[in-house]
């Protein structure tokens, strides 16, 4: 639609006209018309309450100029007073969320705003109101709104939150005290309207829910935290926080979920009691209870056992889950990162380790400042410098050589590790000198790795734990990888092995030649020489490296777990 419009408007000669009647406002090439004001619906991303007030996140496209464009809430608290909420204009990095441009021309407008409406003492209705108003003209409408899958409100349209009942209709919100008795009956309505409509999924979420109803009252005042990383593997931030928190004493029910499938899973159980399965019964009811997710990684189908890869029944729960993300993220944020989408994403915490990396996240995805809090990784506190005759080389996957087996081996990016790996003077060095040379391929690189011509002096890790490699590595060597982070918070030295250009980050604070932790090397002959240099001075980082280790990182005390903790409990 966006193109044929726009071919119109073309060969109209770029002929574009603002026409207004009683009601509304039109844009017309020539006859043709373009758009009409009040034809769109509202976008809901994200509704939560939080400090007494209703957050909400959404967007509104259009063909008319986002400059022209206000929208706000319009509260009716009694007959006598009406209360106006203007929404926060929000400009973010991903295209998907900006004006979509053709030939130069912006063309198609995304309006993303926020809005913070304090919840009413009593009953009251809320109306969303569109404006378009140019200095000449202005015309106002109540929008149908939509609520997107990841609120999860898209389907039954009310939830209980700080004892309120927020009822969803298509351009209201309507608030109104809640008791046991309301809740009851509301959630029986819910499950009636589950069972009329028989959704995929539906028989599963009537006994879930069945549950949840029945044991609320001996669950809804218990404080929850569900912390994950991986589904595969538990050597993350979560689980090194979790190994922390669970021997505090607070009050507060903590838990750990992974796959029942991991072999971390089987480890965990016999160590712990509060270890969890993924997708679960037990998951399930917990998950609805929960006031914390508290992960490493964003992915919905990491910590959400309504949401797989393959289904999505969030619809069926959504208005029962009330809990908070808390990202501990799972490497340190060095450039524009395409996972933080705060009209997906409303995170309560992004955690950083450097107050560098905090002002990036700060001026870059628009969240509120006080969300990236620099407390450091809790897996950090556990790096210990068990240091044996290793070499790590780890480089970078590249997502574009992702196409075909084929496309991969004839690359530049292949031949230049399957040189590295088999160089003669380097693998007489290590030989010399009693090193191992260990190759950790990227998880996206393993359907690959035999078509390397590995001698018998290369070891390739697979199963190893990446901390037990940081402890043992003498020397690592990468490209771009943010693994590179936590081998040089032990101060071990760090060698950029960066022979092609084919891997450029476009908006990143962190230059590998000015804030790098080691030296920046393009030619394979260069880099054995650095490496015989390192060998000979017992594999020390140079002191303008360690200065720059002590000025990027706030905290190496090894505390983090402790100030991560602490934050939580007081948020």
């Amino acid at each position: 639609d966006d193109d044929r419009k726009f071919l119109m408007y073309l060969r109209n000669k770029y002929h574009l006209k603002l026409y207004t009647t009683k009601d509304t406002v039109l844009l017309k090439s020539n006859s043709y018309k373009i758009d009409q004001i009040d034809s769109h619906k509202l976008g809901i991303d994200n509704i939560h309450i939080k400090d007494g007030n209703i957050h909400m996140l959404g967007n509104f496209i259009s063909y008319f100029n986002e400059d022209n464009i206000q929208i706000k809430i319009i509260k009716n608290v009694s007959d006598n007073i009406i209360n106006v909420y203007p929404a926060k204009q929000i400009n973010y990095s991903q295209d998907i969320r900006k004006t979509k441009k053709y030939l130069s021309v912006d063309w198609r407008y995304n309006y993303n705003f926020e809005l913070i409406v304090p919840l009413c003492e009593n009953e009251c209705e809320m109306m969303f109101q569109v404006t378009y108003d140019n200095g000449n003209v202005q015309r106002s409408f109540n929008p149908n709104v939509t609520y997107k899958k990841n609120t999860g409100l898209n389907y039954i349209h009310n939830f209980i939150q700080d004892n309120k009942v927020i009822n969803l209709d298509k351009s209201t919100i309507k608030v109104s005290d809640s008791s046991k008795l309301i809740f009851i009956k509301n959630e029986i309505d819910n499950m009636r309207k589950i069972f009329k409509d028989k959704k995929e999924g539906y028989k599963d979420a009537l006994l879930v829910r069945g549950i949840y109803l029945l044991t609320h009252p001996i669950m809804k005042n218990k404080k929850i935290w569900l912390l994950n990383d991986r589904l595969d593997s538990s050597d993350d931030n979560a689980k090194h926080l979790f190994d922390y928190i669970i021997k505090q004493e607070d009050n507060i029910n903590k838990y750990y979920v992974i796959g029942k499938d991991c072999d971390d899973y089987k480890i965990m159980k016999k160590e712990y009691k509060n270890i969890v399965a993924y997708g679960s019964l037990k998951h399930k009811i917990l998950f609805l209870y929960n006031q914390k997710i508290i992960s490493s990684f964003l992915n919905f189908t990491y910590h959400n056992p309504f949401f797989k890869q393959e289904k999505d029944y969030r619809q069926l729960y959504g208005n029962l889950v009330n809990s908070s993300i808390y990202f501990l993220q799972h490497g340190v944020t060095a450039r524009n990162a395409n996972h933080f989408k705060r009209f997906s994403n409303e995170l309560s915490l992004i955690l950083a380790t450097s107050d560098k990396e905090k002002e990036f996240i700060d001026d870059t995805f628009n969240y509120p400042k006080e969300t990236t809090q620099t407390l450091g990784f809790p897996r950090y506190d556990n790096l210990t410098d068990d240091s044996k005759k290793e070499i790590i080389y780890m480089p970078t996957w590249r997502s574009y050589l992702d196409k075909n087996e084929e496309m991969f081996k004839n690359s530049n990016f292949f031949k230049s590790m399957n040189e590295l790996l088999n160089d003669k003077k380097l693998l007489g060095l290590l030989d010399k000198h009693g090193y191992t040379l260990k190759f950790k391929p990227h998880p996206e690189l393993l359907k690959y790795v035999e078509l390397f011509d590995l001698s018998e002096d290369v070891k390739i890790s697979t199963d190893e734990p990446y901390q037990q490699l940081f402890k043992e590595g003498s020397i690592l060597i990468s490209d771009f990888s943010s693994v590179l982070f936590d081998f040089a918070y032990l101060k071990k030295p760090i060698i950029y092995y960066q022979p092609h250009d084919d891997h450029q980050y476009e908006d990143s604070y962190f230059s590998y030649e000015d804030m790098g932790f080691g030296r920046v090397i393009k030619d394979k002959e260069k880099l054995v020489d650095v490496i015989a240099e390192y060998i000979r001075n017992d594999c020390k980082m140079e002191d303008v490296y360690v200065e720059r280790v002590n000025s990027f990182y706030k905290y190496t005390d090894r505390n983090n777990c402790k100030r991560v903790y602490e934050w939580l409990k007081r948020n």
